[in-house]
């Protein structure tokens, strides 16, 4: 694969969330001007390759079907598309995070959430915490395309991976003409007994609460900036709650395209962590959801 022309990578499975994840990675491939790869990797589960297409009939000849299938539905909603397919007997999160160092993105369904072709485990989160590039994952029947009805939502921590978010949000929000929504939310972290005996209820609510709301707003603050640098004169508003922030994406998720967040990690693991407010997302968004390293 091109390092200059790095594809969208779509796993395809036949199911009815996979052609959903076909559609949200053509039409994405097709206004990047990249090439797309659908990839079907059927693992340990070899008999239902080739029940898709008759019992029969060789195990990779099956899966080469399968894979064309999603290559012919892409190329009817996009058909100057370039269409290549892969196959592989190796799970789909191994498959996958393989082919994630040379791609420019990983496109995974709602099938993906749960359990695909006999892998154990959940292979979304599996994949966005080991990909290495950003992992979109598209819900059954959501409204997929960002665009002047459906915003792009971010969401803002004032980490480092926050701003590539962001980055990340601002440039798909100007290219689809959505507008960006930046997206922070605060809690006033709980005190211990001792903490409220010596400090007093109102002390530690006026110090404690007011930290926790200027710090988000303070994030937003610094996230328009990196905005208007990399993309001015784009739409954009702040949205600043005082809620858990998985509780607020997924609220947001109701009205958006999509919700971009980033991956976290923990000191030198950085690379094989995926934070608990992307997992949550991811579990509750109502449409595609990115996860940014």
């Amino acid at each position: 694969m091109s390092q200059t022309r790095a594809p969208i990578v779509v796993g395809y499975d036949a199911s009815s969330s996979a052609r959903d994840a076909v559609d949200w990675a053509a039409h994405e491939a097709e206004g990047r001007r990249l090439p797309l790869v659908v990839l079907f990797a059927w693992g340990r589960a070899q008999p239902r390759a080739t029940e898709l297409v008759g019992r029969h009939v060789a195990v990779e000849v099956a899966a080469d079907a399968v894979a064309a299938a999603g290559r012919d539905r892409a190329l009817a909603l996009a058909p100057g598309l370039e269409v290549r397919t892969r196959t592989s007997d190796q799970g789909a999160a191994e498959a996958v995070q393989k082919l994630s160092g040379e791609a420019a993105m990983i496109v995974l369904g709602d099938r993906h959430q749960r359990r695909l072709s006999g892998d154990s485990g959940s292979v979304v989160p599996a994949v966005a915490a080991h990909a290495e590039c950003p992992v979109v994952f598209v819900p059954a029947g959501s409204e997929v395309l960002p665009g002047r009805r459906k915003p792009v939502v971010v969401g803002i921590d004032g980490s480092q991976g926050s701003d590539t978010a962001v980055r990340w949000a601002a440039d798909l929000a100007a290219r689809t003409r959505a507008e960006l929504v930046l997206a922070a939310a605060w809690q006033a972290p709980s005190a211990d007994h001792w903490t409220r005996v010596y400090l007093g209820d109102e002390d530690w609510h006026h110090v404690e609460v007011e930290g926790a709301r200027h710090g988000a707003h303070d994030h937003v603050s610094h996230a328009r900036g990196v905005v208007s640098r990399e993309q001015p004169g784009l739409k954009f508003r702040e949205h600043v709650q005082q809620t858990p922030a998985a509780t607020m994406l997924a609220q947001l998720s109701l009205a958006a395209a999509l919700v971009v967040v980033g991956a976290r990690g923990e000191g030198g693991l950085s690379k094989l962590r995926l934070g608990s407010v992307g997992r949550n997302v991811i579990n509750r968004s109502q449409c595609p959801v990115a996860i940014l390293r």
